[in-house]
């Protein structure tokens, strides 16, 4: 092998030696090349705000609209348990089951983008995936956090509580449920059918429906327990969020057929 390589180099070198080069003409090319680069001017890319545009206007809008009043349904709550008359505690355990609920709509929002058995062949035609799933996520949770935080202010005016106890109450279960339904989403079961993630955030909500009924929930010697969930849950969710996009740069969640 090493042989060959000498004899084609060798033969190169022939080759080089019997083609005859103009200085001049040399010169003056190589002058002319160094001028085109500097005129030449680098090429225009899209700005963030024009690439945030176009992505919107691909969103699929029915998913959106779904959110939108998944979110509305859940500040509304809020105010027909304050017309009821209800207590504390029954408010709390309605509050966490309807953040449960809302935690697995947002994922099935999110599923859109890998459910429809094109999702490879959008990435590669003209969309970035990646970036899709990026802004839906930001997007839903900037609406998510909005909801979550007015109806724990509501609920500390009107049930006379702290509000950084009832944003525990409702973001424990909502962390939990969208890390779940995440982990689902990223099965491959999960990508074919939406059964497994129906049935993911309704087992998510059924262990929330237990939590709301085991005894000294909501004494305030649990606050300490329930900061804990609240921190493991966020570490869990960045971990879930951080594979999500380790999956779609892999090209594992783009496959689903």
């Amino acid at each position: 092998m090493k042989r060959e390589d000498d004899d084609l180099r060798a033969l190169f070198e022939k080759m080089d030696r019997q083609i005859t080069t103009d200085p001049k003409q040399k010169a003056e090319t190589l002058a002319k090349l160094v001028k085109m680069m500097d005129q030449k001017r680098a090429p225009r890319t899209a700005s963030w705000l024009s690439i945030l545009k176009s992505q919107l206007c691909y969103m699929e809008r029915g998913a959106w609209i779904l959110g939108l009043v998944v979110n509305l349904g859940f500040a509304g709550l809020m105010s027909v348990l304050n017309c009821l008359g209800v207590d504390a505690d029954d408010m709390i355990a309605c509050s966490m089951m309807a953040s449960s609920i809302l935690g697995a709509f947002s994922i099935w929002i999110l599923s859109e983008l890998f459910t429809g058995g094109i999702t490879e062949l959008a990435d590669t035609c003209y969309f970035n995936v990646k970036q899709l799933a990026a802004l839906e996520m930001l997007v839903l949770g900037t609406v998510n956090l909005i909801t979550l935080a007015g109806a724990a202010c509501y609920a500390g005016i009107h049930w006379r509580m702290w509000m950084i106890r009832a944003g525990l109450y409702m973001g424990v279960p909502f962390l939990f449920t969208v890390s779940i339904c995440l982990g689902c989403l990223m099965m491959e079961s999960g990508r074919r059918k939406r059964y497994p993630l129906v049935a993911a955030g309704i087992a998510s909500a059924v262990l929330t429906w237990i939590l709301t009924i085991l005894p000294g929930l909501y004494l305030l010697s649990a606050a300490a327990v329930w900061c804990a969930g609240f921190t493991v849950g966020l570490i869990f969710l960045f971990l879930q969020v951080g594979r999500l996009f380790f999956a779609i740069e892999k090209g594992e969640l783009l496959c689903t057929d």
